[in-house]
Parts: structure tokens; C-alpha cells; sequence
């Protein structure tokens, strides 16, 4: 008996490990130190007007270090480097060691769009969210989530720091 619960108990570990974090289906030196507009339960207007302020920059071309936390191997790169071309992520550096991550590894990093879409996702189908938005430039800074209370590893928070803008 000891045989088979061993295994059975070991699958279904890893089968959460593999399925945390997983996608919702509604997701589609830093240069900025003021990341102090900081609410829990914040209106859609108030995410809208964070948005348009990121938007008055006009660029989908920027470097952002961002780091996710979740109840994911994958998420334990710790903070990487990103590189967004036309609202795209195309390069990605775990900043410890320097490393380039290739996918399934990079598949939990958002860009600063995604960042609001989730923002906007969390508002409208998350039981808790906190979301931070940067107070000169507007985006999401830290996005905290815990989409279900009766599920114990679906949260996970994402901490983003704008590095470079390009025009």
C-alpha cells in the first residue's frame, strides 16, 4: 500500500506545481523611484487614468526588471530583465547569473500592457488584489492577486520596475 500512495501522492505534488500560475483566460538603475499610489479594491477609472498616463510616454519599446511570485517552479527565476519591442517581450535575462531564458521559463512575464489587462482582470474576477501603480510614469508596479480563497495556490504578484523607455 505504502508503494502506491508514495507515487500517487508525488504526481499529484507536481501536478500543482505544473498547473500554479497558470493563465486566465481574461489575461490577455531604474528611471522611476515614486511607486507610491498604492490601493487595494481600486476602481476601473482609476486603472484607466494609470493607463493613459503610461500612454502620454507613446512607447511599446522599453527594458523592465520584473519579478513574479507564485506557487510555480517556474517563477523561480527570481528578477529577470526584460526587453519589450512593439508590445512584445523578446529578450529575457535572469539577473543573477546573467542567464537568457527561453520559453516555458519566460511564459509567467507580462509586458506593461498585459501588467493593466491583468490589473483589469484581477478588479473584475479576483476575491483579493492590491495593485501599485508607479506615480510618475503610471504603470502597475506590484500587482498582488488571489483570484479564488478557497484555492490555495492560485495567487501570485508581480513586482515591475521601468528601466529604459525608447522612442
Amino acid at each position: 500500500m505504502f508503494r502506491l500512495r508514495t507515487p500517487v501522492l508525488l504526481l499529484f505534488v507536481l501536478n500543482a506545481f505544473w498547473l500554479a500560475c497558470g493563465e486566465q483566460d481574461e489575461l490577455v538603475g531604474p528611471i522611476s523611484q515614486s511607486q507610491d499610489n498604492d490601493t487595494v479594491g481600486q476602481s476601473t477609472d482609476s486603472i484607466y487614468d494609470d493607463s493613459t498616463l503610461w500612454d502620454k510616454f507613446g512607447s511599446d519599446t522599453y527594458v523592465i526588471d520584473q519579478e513574479v511570485m507564485c506557487f510555480s517552479p517556474w517563477a523561480l527565476n527570481g528578477q529577470v530583465r526584460l526587453w519589450v519591442q512593439d508590445n512584445e517581450i523578446i529578450h529575457v535575462v535572469r539577473l543573477s547569473d546573467g542567464q537568457e531564458l527561453d520559453e516555458p521559463r519566460t511564459g509567467l512575464y507580462r509586458t506593461i500592457d498585459e501588467l493593466f489587462n491583468l490589473a483589469i482582470s484581477a478588479e473584475n474576477h479576483a476575491d483579493i488584489y492590491n495593485i501599485a501603480y508607479d506615480s510618475l510614469y503610471g504603470y502597475p508596479h506590484h500587482i498582488s492577486i488571489d483570484w479564488n480563497l478557497d484555492c490555495y495556490d492560485d495567487e501570485i504578484s508581480y513586482t515591475t520596475t521601468l528601466i529604459q523607455i525608447s522612442d
